[in-house]
């Protein structure tokens, strides 16, 4: 009888040993992910910072103003195909698209890894930096290819700008429709983003 009792003992020992090492192998597990997210997220971080100082201000708010003026952002070409637009000018542009995609490349790797929310998620699912054809056409040439960006990612952002296409086209075909309605029919969202 006690020789049984003494074997009951050890295997709960040993299984309550396993247990803790289960958990604690979990918690190493988890402490590594988090370790890595906050490294990625600094060297993000740190990228934004140097490209956003030095980011043209003045010759992007010039550039956008000629986008809108002469409905530049209609045109599915380079930028430097755009002759409107001074070098300083499509140089800011690219800067800062790059500065956005950076900043969702930092927000889909937390949503894959379940570190925030979908609802806090919820601007990877427009990327509204991607809405004007020739930010589209700099992604689809240059950024997809040499940023060196993680492979489900390009997948996520290649499949916005496919959407945007598919808007820019029924729009093209029936320039009566309401926007927004066709990015709520193509994007397949409960609510429109609001476009400011």
């Amino acid at each position: 009888m006690l020789e049984t009792l003494g074997n009951i003992g050890e295997f709960l020992g040993g299984m309550a040993v396993i247990a803790s090492l289960v958990y604690v192998g979990f918690q190493l597990r988890e402490t590594q992910k988090q370790m890595h997210a906050n490294s990625l997220q600094q060297r993000i971080n740190t990228r934004i910072q140097v490209w956003s100082d030095q980011l043209e201000k003045e010759a992007l708010y010039s550039a956008q103003d000629k986008f809108f003026e002469h409905e530049l952002y209609k045109r599915d070409l380079l930028l430097p195909e755009i002759e409107e637009l001074t070098l300083r000018e499509r140089r800011a542009i690219e800067r800062a698209l790059s500065i956005e995609i950076l900043y969702f490349e930092n927000l889909f790797y937390q949503r894959q890894h379940g570190m925030i929310s979908n609802e806090e998620s919820k601007p990877l699912n427009y990327i509204l930096c991607l809405r004007q054809a020739p930010q589209r056409r700099f992604w689809k040439d240059t950024m997809r290819i040499g940023n060196h960006l993680p492979f489900d990612f390009i997948v996520h952002v290649d499949d916005i700008v496919k959407k945007y296409d598919q808007v820019e086209r029924i729009m093209d075909e029936n320039e009566d429709s309401d926007y927004e309605s066709v990015v709520m029919d193509v994007f397949d969202v409960p609510a429109a983003p609001p476009w400011v």
